[in-house]
């Protein structure tokens, strides 16, 4: 079992210095060849593992799970998910071994995120984590997690997930994650971009970029890079968003050059930039990425509104505690506090139910899933 959570944590750079013969179990030795090349986008031969899966789990049973799971991966990466096949690894799920269960939830979540069943991914996300902790898979117990956040912000948009985003991010940097850390600092720029505060969304993605730029030859950083020059778009920084665009485009993953075209129906002047071949198939793209086409951002926000935003967005605070943040020590107290006022009703015309006041402190109306979820287990990750 311990090779097996091992193997479920690694990266792609992990996996690529593994030694496949350490491993003892035949099954395993296949599906690092699997996970090798899912990350790396690599279609053909993620097709040739499925083939070769099929066979082997036609004479033993132990690779059938390793062949389920390629299945499902290929169609993942392609965007094109089988319901039916979902419906199948669920049926046979209870006949493998303990050890595969976090990571069939896993794989599932993300299958029900192509079909945008979101309450379905989340509750999969959910159910992974359990039994990924369980495993000792503590890496990819904190990405489950991250899943079910991803899930929930796709079935409710107009909920904000910051709360839950730096809680994931502190759970990272406590396993020493460089991945998840980077991920949730990526999600936590888009929560600040959906809010129309680009620059904060820009500090955060370049933190993203920054972060995951140590990690080679994975989707992350490609798609780190297109959601910055979205941003640098937003803000008119034309150079700077066509660096990031080639350097996006010349990862091998469909779904980033999708989200490229995705910019640039928006943003027809990126559009006019030579660029390499880009997809024009909505089918390639994630799910999340699709929605960025139909979306309306929130005006641009000034310095004040945004970092009064910035502010709430870590915890709740009194008004106080504001004014000082705000303006400092030197104004008197009516002074900064009209300010302030002043200051709240900006946000609430462009926000009107961004900012709530409660118990003497202001705070952001935000969805609080995991520590609520993590803390609680359900009572039905008994099956899991």
């Amino acid at each position: 079992m311990k090779e097996w959570s091992i193997l479920f944590d690694s990266s792609l750079q992990s996996l690529l210095g593994f030694d496949a013969e350490s491993l003892e179990d035949p099954a395993a030795k296949l599906y690092l060849k699997v996970l090798i090349a899912y990350f790396s986008g690599d279609l053909q031969t993620l097709q040739e593992h499925a083939q070769t899966a099929e066979a082997l789990s036609l004479k033993a049973p132990l690779f059938r799970p390793v062949y389920l799971l390629t299945n499902l991966r290929l169609q993942i990466r392609k965007n094109q998910v089988d319901p039916a096949l979902i419906d199948q690894v669920e049926s046979e799920i209870d006949q493998f071994e303990s050890f595969w269960k976090g990571e069939i939830h896993f794989v599932l979540s993300s299958a029900e995120a192509v079909l945008e069943r979101h309450d379905r991914s989340r509750d999969q996300s959910l159910r992974a984590f359990h039994a990924l902790k369980q495993l000792g898979s503590r890496k990819k117990a904190v990405r489950a997690l991250m899943n079910a956040v991803s899930s929930e912000s796709c079935r409710r948009p107009d909920k904000l997930y910051f709360a839950d985003l730096h809680f994931l991010h502190s759970e990272a940097q406590k396993i020493g994650d460089t991945t998840s850390q980077g991920i949730t600092q990526l999600n936590i720029s888009r929560e600040y971009q959906k809010l129309g505060l680009f620059r904060a969304a820009l500090r955060s993605a370049d933190r993203a970029v920054s972060t995951l730029s140590h990690i080679t030859g994975g989707i992350d950083y490609p798609l780190a890079l297109a959601h910055r020059a979205h941003i640098f778009c937003q803000l008119g920084a034309w150079n700077e968003a066509r660096l990031d665009t080639e350097l996006a485009c010349s990862a091998p993953f469909p779904e980033v050059k999708a989200a490229i075209r995705i910019i640039q129906i928006d943003f027809p002047k990126l559009a006019e930039i030579p660029l390499p071949a880009v997809e024009t198939a909505e089918k390639s793209a994630i799910p999340a990425w699709s929605k960025r086409a139909k979306e309306s951002m929130t005006p641009h926000a000034t310095k004040l509104e945004e970092k009064l935003i910035q502010i709430l967005a870590h915890k709740s605070h009194s008004r106080e505690q504001i004014c000082e943040r705000l303006y400092g020590k030197q104004l008197a107290p009516e002074v900064t506090r009209n300010r302030l006022n002043n200051l709240m009703n900006r946000v609430r015309k462009k926000h009107p139910s961004l900012i709530k006041w409660n118990a003497g402190k202001y705070r952001l109306t935000e969805s609080t899933l995991l520590p609520i979820r993590e803390a609680r287990p359900s009572r039905k990750t008994s099956h899991v």
